[in-house]
This record gives structure tokens, C-alpha cells and sequence, in this order.
């Protein structure tokens, strides 16, 4: 490596034989992350220059001769390839069907590649694409991560230092005299564990020579809520989410042939190694660094958690005696100097190859929601397989979703055959993650909460339907105990029954006698622990306009959205600021304000509730602001279109208002306003998004080590943020006349 912070050195044994894996089919890595907001191909562009200024590996090629090395790009420009969408899944199709396939110029570099895909008004998916010469799934992630920042808000960081090869940097008893004996002991050790477990291994439908293998894509994943449970039931059951996983992809193995299920199956893990290296490298430095550990795992029939003990425990012990740098040291006794000495290594790992069926799980990426003006979501990665193996699962959370994104080798594993192993896998997950169908339960099963409510009490207003009920089950179902604000006692015993975790709590945010015998009551039945959150729900839309609302219909929608939230606020942030034992880390109490897209930009015939949401966002932010010091977050919830009873409500009484105008005023209006209310409802009705989803949001808000200040649900509540930092009141003016003439539908 030079002065100037170039490349010049021999590819190490781990790159080299990655270099002769890509010849023989490609082996390629690809991130992928959906941008909701400004992202123009020319603006990828200038950031794929800044990245590779900052990132030497990214300006190298590879010099065949005479022997493979590192040498720089000759013009280090990373194609930028523009793509209209023409369906929903194009980011998936693109992956398939060019980014797997078609290898990275070695020849002439850089080894990265970018993919902007337009979905019009819907965003925009970006796909960054390496070799994994030059990166694994933290490094395509880390990198994607740094171009849409550096696309959507530019900032001015220093280059980076060239890092020597891995191999260079292992502790150095590995790379000492030692290190034969500790190989040697390793293999013995594993294949006397092999020997005895004799597991199952994926056999190709079809042999498919090395240099005519295609990786497929077959993309899964989990829902906020589904993760949600997972997270809970692998803690009860003192597992990680790694194990559970692998776990479910033995069984989905097991179980293909239906006759019967082997002792064990041999799943591979990819296990990061940055932090064992001296010194240890930055995820954000381009490399890859991960060595594929194999698992044989004991398959318990119809027992998941079982199954995720045992595997969790051969992992573990696997890492302990530093198996994985044990395999990268090995590979330089095994690495090929090129394509043509490769035969007998390929056939090896064929046979006894530690990813022959493979769990790459990256975990919870620090990916964030937003840059700049722009939202982003869905960050994942999918891995490549080239001659490792037959079937991979590269696992992301991120963005408060599990993406599950399985590949295969196309006629070793066909289609059918691959959708099925993956359907499996993810079925016995979903199974495992049910409660069981009768009262008995085997000994050492253990619940999925340790209680109803162990997770601590959360009180919500506005509880009797819609979003508060979704709310209140989604809390209740993630083992909280839910004071479910209501202001009937008909609704209180209907939502009685709704769950064993939910207490109804008669409570009038309006009233102040209401909120402090409310008080009371959770002060006395929760005693010494406090409370874990407060999600002020409770809310009503008055709709007219502005000239004919009577002012005590405007000061009622400011006091139950405003002021109630407000005085339930204050009521309960003693008890907000008391940690409850087993709570989650992070805050010690947290406050959920449900506001709107509303809050963000002002629809016509909305203004009362436009007023009480946009004071609700600034009472908020002041509120975080104060609180922080006193471990009590405090997050925005901004649901766009939602279908719930508050339609019914508001067009029932839209008409009302306007009837009791004088009449000469409500002619003006009431054409524009009647179309506005046919519109508004039928907005809502049409939209994808569903109180479960604000219930999931709510969860994340409850659970995460670090809650977000705002989350927005639903792509119009997306749009509307974007729309109000964007564009000039001028410009939004005419685009809501134009294009929502009856308005926008909020919750």
C-alpha cells in the first residue's frame, strides 16, 4: 500500500478464495434499502464518487498474474443502472435475475455496483451490489447505508486507512507456531462430532457442474408483531433469535423427505470476526469478514426450542474454542492459486463443506429510519452461494421487521423444491410462536411470558374501539398488563373479555376529577413499581369549515386531543419515572403520543383537528426535550389512513355542523364539502393500513432499547412528511387542490 492510500498487495488466502469462487459463478452480495422521499439517479451517482474516495478496496481491480493481487482500478467509476418499475417486487426481480447472476469485472474494477429503481410517487428501492472479495453482508449494508446518506443529505468525512488482509490482523497465538496443533485438534474434533451425529446434508435434485451454478432468490420475512413475539419467546425460552432460526431451518431440512427425521443436520453459520481481530476493524471498513462455522444440530421433532438449545450450544462452543479463526488460518493450506487448481477443493466442499445449508444472520443492523428529508425502510441484504452450497438464508432486522431472504442453486435446488424448504423453515417458526392448544404442557416447557403482564403496566386512552382497542391487544399480547382507557361502563365490560392482560379503566380526559380517581387506581394496583408507558390515544375529528365550526365544537377538540392528553400526562409521569423491575432496556417510561399526517400538513374542512394535532406534535417535542434527563422518552405516532369507527363518527356529524350554519354561508361550502366527506371515508376504507399496524408501532415504541421520536405508519402519513419539509406552502397548496380536492383521511 502506498502513500496515498492505494491497494497494491497480494489477495490474502480468504480472498483468493472468494477471487476463484466468482469465476466459477458468481459470488456476489447485494443490500437493499427502500427511500421514501427525494432520490434522483444523479444524486446516487455523486455519492458512489464519495464513497469510493473514502473506501480503498473500492478502487481496486484484480491482476490475474503471476499472481492474483490487489492493484488500482484504472477509472474507479461505480455504475449507477436506473430501473422504472413496473411491479411491486422489482427490487426482488432485479436481485434474481441480473444481480446474482452477472459477476463484478475483476479485470477492471471497482468491485461494487449501484441499482436505482423508480416507483414513482412510492419511493424509490436502491440496491448496492459487491463482490465478496471485497464484502460481506455487514460491509454491503454498512456501504449502502453511507451512499443514500451521502445521496440524501451530503456530508464532508475523511477517507479511510487501508487495512492489511485478515489474516494479518488474527491474534497472535493463530498465527504463531501454535496454530497447526489448534487446526489439527479442531478437525479431528469436528469430524469425530460429525462422525457421531451423522447428519443430514442437502443433496442436489440435480448435479450441477461448479462453473454452471446460478444463485435464485426467494424472499420471506416477519412482521413488526410477529418479531415482536419472536424477540419475547426466545428470551422465555433463553435462546437467541439466531438459534431459533437455525433451528427452524434444520426442521424445514429434516422434514423434506417425509420419512422419518434424521438425529442431526449440519446447518453453517458465518460468523463475524471483526471484533476478534488485533486491532479490531470498524464494521464501516469494506472487507469481508466472516468465516462459516458448521452446526450439527440434533432435530427434536415438533420441538423447536428444543431444537434451538442444542444449537445454541454447539455454536457457542464452536465460537469459545475460536473455530472460526481456526478456518480462516486453514484456508492457507487449502486456497487455490486459481481456477484451474481448484477441482479438488470445490469436490471437498461439496462433500463435507460447512455451508452446504447456511444461516447468515446479520441481526439488528444500525440502520436508521430517516436521512435528510427522506424515510427509509426495509434495509436487508441477500448473499450469493456460488460452489459453497445449496441453500443460504441471509437474515436483516432492520426497521422493525425480520427479512428472511432465502437463495439457492437453480436445479441442484429447483424453484419448488427451494420454496418449500422456506415455507417450512418459516412455518415451524410461526408454529413454535403459538400458545399451545390445551392446558397441559409438557414439564420443561417453559411460557411464553412468565405471567400475564410481566412485562410491566402500560396505561392507553381512548381504548373502546379502533386504534386504542388494537392498541390495548397488541400491549396485552406482548405480556403487558393494559389499563385500557374507556368512558363507558358497557365499553369497559366488552373490553373485559378481550384479553386476561387487560384491566379496563373508566377514564374522561376531559374531566379532571376523572383522570385523578384513575390515578388513583393504577397508584394503588401497581404499588411500588410504576408504570412502563402512557399512550395518550384518545381523540375526536371535528370537520367543517373553519367560518361555520361553532367555538365549543373547537374547544372540545382541543380538550380531548390537547389539553386531555396533557392532564393525563401529568397525572401519571410519576409513575412513568420509576423503573418497574424486568422492564425493557433502555427508558425507564415512555409516552406514546398519537397524533396524525394530519399534524404534518393541514387538510381543508380538517382545520380543528389540523389545530389540535400540530399542537399535539409541538407539546411533544417540548415534552421529549424536558423529559430525556429523566429516562422518560417520549414518541410521535403519525398513522395516515386507517379505517376505524372515527369515519363513522365524522360523517355523522360533518352534515350537522354544517346544517346549523346560516344558510347563505353553507352553500359555499357544502358541494366541496360533501364531496369531501364521500372522499375522506372512502380513502380510509381503501387503505392497506390496518390498526394492527399502529399497534406494532406501538410495541417497537415499548420495547426498543432506543425508541424512535417518531413513527409513521402508513405511506400517506410518509408523504405528507415528506411533502411538508419539501415543498413551498405555494407549491402544496396546489398540489392538495388538484390532487386530494376533498381533502386528506387521517385516522
Amino acid at each position: 500500500m502506498n502513500a496515498v492510500g492505494e491497494v497494491r498487495r497480494s489477495l490474502s488466502p480468504m480472498e483468493r478464495w472468494y477471487w476463484v469462487c466468482d469465476q466459477l459463478s458468481a459470488l456476489n452480495v447485494v443490500a437493499r434499502v427502500r427511500v421514501t422521499g427525494p432520490c434522483a439517479t444523479a444524486d446516487l451517482e455523486r455519492a458512489a464518487e464519495t464513497l469510493v474516495r473514502r473506501h480503498p478496496l473500492l478502487r481496486v481491480a484484480v491482476a490475474a498474474d503471476p499472481e492474483p493481487c490487489f492493484v488500482p482500478a484504472a477509472r474507479p467509476r461505480v455504475p449507477v443502472r436506473a430501473v422504472e418499475a413496473t411491479r411491486p417486487d422489482q427490487w426482488e426481480h432485479e436481485v434474481d435475475e441480473v444481480e446474482l447472476t452477472i459477476p463484478l469485472d475483476w479485470r477492471t474494477g471497482p468491485l461494487i455496483r449501484v441499482v436505482h429503481i423508480g416507483h414513482g410517487a412510492d419511493g424509490h428501492d436502491v440496491l448496492l451490489t459487491a463482490s465478496h472479495v471485497i464484502a460481506d453482508g455487514t460491509t454491503a449494508l454498512a456501504l449502502l447505508r453511507e451512499l443514500v446518506e451521502q445521496a440524501t443529505d451530503p456530508s464532508d468525512t475523511p477517507p479511510r486507512a487501508p487495512l492489511p488482509p485478515p489474516e494479518e490482523l488474527l491474534p497472535a497465538r493463530l498465527n504463531g507456531l501454535p496454530r497447526g496443533a489448534h487446526l489439527v485438534a479442531l478437525t479431528l474434533a469436528d469430524q469425530v462430532a460429525a462422525a457421531t451425529a451423522r447428519p443430514r446434508r442437502l443433496e442436489p435434485s440435480t448435479p450441477v457442474p461448479p462453473d454452471g451454478r446460478r444463485t435464485r432468490l426467494l424472499h420471506r420475512e416477519l412482521d413488526p408483531a410477529t418479531l415482536t413475539r419472536l424477540v419475547d419467546r426466545c428470551r422465555a425460552e433463553g435462546v437467541t433469535v439466531h438459534a431459533a432460526l437455525t433451528a427452524a431451518m434444520a426442521l424445514a431440512v429434516a422434514g423434506e423427505d417425509g420419512a422419518g427425521t434424521p438425529r442431526s443436520v449440519t446447518i453453517g453459520s458465518p460468523v463475524d470476526f471483526r471484533a476478534d481481530l488485533v486491532p479490531p476493524v470498524d464494521p464501516r471498513d469494506a472487507g469481508a469478514y466472516v468465516a462459516t462455522v458448521p452446526s450439527h444440530v440434533r432435530v427434536e421433532p415438533d420441538d423447536l426450542w428444543a431444537t434451538a438449545r442444542g444449537a445454541q450450544r454447539d455454536l457457542r462452543r464452536r465460537r469459545r474454542y475460536q473455530h472460526h479463526l481456526a478456518l480462516v488460518s486453514l484456508l492457507r493450506f487449502i486456497s487455490p492459486r486459481s481456477v484451474g487448481g481448484s477441482a479438488r477443493v470445490v469436490a471437498m466442499i461439496d462433500r463435507s463443506g460447512p455451508g452446504n445449508v447456511c444461516l447468515s444472520n446479520v441481526g439488528r443492523v444500525d440502520f436508521p429510519d430517516r436521512t435528510g428529508v427522506c424515510a427509509l425502510s426495509g434495509a436487508q441484504f441477500v448473499a450469493g452461494i456460488s460452489v459453497s452450497g445449496y441453500l443460504v438464508a441471509a437474515v436483516t432486522t432492520s426497521n422493525s421487521a425480520l427479512h428472511w431472504n432465502f437463495t439457492h442453486v437453480a436445479d441442484a435446488v429447483d424453484r419448488r423444491r427451494a420454496g418449500r424448504l422456506a415455507d417450512r423453515a418459516v412455518h415451524a417458526l410461526r408454529s413454535a410462536l403459538q400458545p399451545p392448544p390445551g392446558p397441559a404442557r409438557r414439564r420443561n416447557e417453559r411460557p411464553m411470558m412468565a405471567k400475564s403482564g410481566g412485562r410491566g403496566a402500560i396505561v392507553v386512552t381512548g381504548a373502546s374501539s379502533g386504534l386504542g382497542e388494537a392498541t390495548a391487544l397488541g400491549l396485552a399480547r406482548a405480556g403487558f398488563t393494559v389499563y385500557a382507557g374507556v368512558r363507558s361502563d358497557t365499553a369497559a365490560d366488552r373490553l373485559a373479555g378481550a384479553h386476561p392482560a387487560i384491566r379496563p379503566l373508566v377514564l374522561d380526559v376531559t374531566r379532571e376529577d376523572s383522570v385523578a380517581t384513575a390515578g388513583a387506581r393504577v397508584r394503588r394496583e401497581t404499588g411500588g413499581t410504576g408504570l412502563v408507558g402512557l399512550v395518550n390515544n384518545a381523540g375526536i375529528c371535528v370537520s367543517a369549515p373553519l367560518e361555520c365550526v361553532p367555538l365549543d365544537e373547537l374547544r372540545a377538540e382541543l380538550e380531548v386531543n390537547l389539553v386531555g392528553a396533557v392532564a393525563v400526562t401529568q397525572e401519571f409521569l410519576p409513575l412513568l419515572r420509576t423503573r418497574t423491575p424486568g422492564a425493557p432496556a433502555g427508558p425507564a417510561g415512555r409516552i406514546v403520543n398519537v397524533s396524525s399526517g394530519i399534524g404534518r400538513v393541514a387538510a381543508p374542512f380538517l382545520g380543528p383537528y389540523a389545530a389540535s394535532q400540530f399542537a399535539k406534535e409541538g407539546v411533544s417535542d417540548a415534552l421529549r426535550r424536558e423529559l430525556a434527563p429523566l429516562s422518560v422518552s417520549v414518541s410521535v405516532l403519525e398513522p395516515g389512513a386507517v379505517m376505524t369507527p372515527i369515519w363513522s363518527k365524522v360523517a355523522g356529524t360533518a352534515h350537522d355542523v354544517l346544517d346549523k350554519a346560516p344558510a347563505e354561508v353553507a352553500a359555499l361550502y357544502r358541494a366541496r364539502f360533501e364531496a369531501f366527506v364521500a372522499a375522506n371515508e372512502e380513502r380510509a376504507r381503501s387503505s392497506r393500513t390496518r390498526p394492527e399496524a399502529v399497534a406494532a408501532a406501538v410495541v417497537h415504541a415499548m420495547t426498543a432499547r432506543r425508541p424512535r421520536t417518531r413513527y409513521r405508519v402508513g405511506s400517506d402519513s410518509w408523504t405528507a412528511s415528506v411533502a411538508a419539509r419539501v415543498l413551498p406552502d405555494r407549491v402544496l397548496d396546489s398540489v392538495i387542490r388538484r390532487q386530494f380536492p376533498a381533502g386528506e383521511g387521517q385516522r
